[in-house]
């Protein structure tokens, strides 16, 4: 139970970066079980710290971890992440680890549109959150939740090449990094080097692009890194 001035337990992490996070546990350890103190050093950490153990119990809390007696390592669920049979597989695991922890898939069904102040309302009057809890919970339930939206919305990386496709370059004007779309709203256009031969471009539309929109564009870019590295997966020998 709770404690006066504790908070439920929730994962504290959000789900992007539990997912990132048990993807470098992949990539240096593979399906060894290996003691928590070697595998916080693949999440970035050097020592099992407070934040360490956060980081691990919100892991499990997705099903993204097993815990045997040898350490933990990648589940199951986390494996049909990275490795996936197919597309559809891999989004029907992330919205499992959405959707794992108790309370999110509880509240997913009620308040997933709601206003962060209702939901931050049910939380501490109804589910004994403190002020602080609340504001993490709602940083990792939003998070939970897009990346299941996502999912159900049937992202792919082709879905974003046909979006892509679809407007007429006639249509743009290039200013720089940025380019404007005639008519309502505009589009800024916004492209880096990344290697040799390797371009990235990013094109915002819209009346009005605010910061907030680049923190999802981050959480959904994080999706596209799992995809990526799935495929590299396939294509070797």
């Amino acid at each position: 139970m709770a404690g006066k001035n504790r908070s439920p337990n929730f994962p504290q992490v959000p789900l992007s970066k539990a997912l990132s996070m048990v993807e470098a546990l992949w990539a240096k350890e593979k399906g060894t079980a290996v003691p928590p103190e070697v595998a916080v050093k693949a999440f970035g950490f050097g020592t099992l710290s407070g934040p360490a153990r956060v980081a691990i119990g919100s892991m499990r809390k997705y099903g993204l971890l097993d815990k045997i007696s040898a350490g933990i390592r990648p589940s199951e669920l986390a494996l049909r992440i990275l490795h996936p049979e197919d597309p559809k597989d891999r989004q029907n695991a992330i919205r499992e680890a959405a959707l794992e922890p108790d309370m999110f898939s509880e509240l997913a069904e009620t308040h997933s549109q709601a206003s962060d102040d209702a939901l931050r309302s049910q939380l501490i009057t109804r589910r004994k959150f403190t002020q602080r809890g609340a504001e993490k919970f709602i940083e990792s339930f939003r998070d939970a939740v897009i990346l299941a939206s996502l999912t159900e919305s049937g992202y792919s990386n082709r879905t974003i090449e046909k979006e892509s496709e679809a407007i007429p370059e006639q249509m743009t004007v290039t200013a720089g990094d940025t380019t404007v779309r005639p008519g309502p709203g505009t589009a800024r256009v916004f492209s880096w080097p990344l290697a040799r031969g390797v371009m990235a471009e990013v094109r915002l539309t819209g009346d009005e692009i605010k910061p907030d929109h680049l923190e999802r564009l981050r959480q959904y870019l994080e999706l596209a890194k799992l995809a990526v590295a799935s495929d590299d997966d396939e294509n070797q020998p």
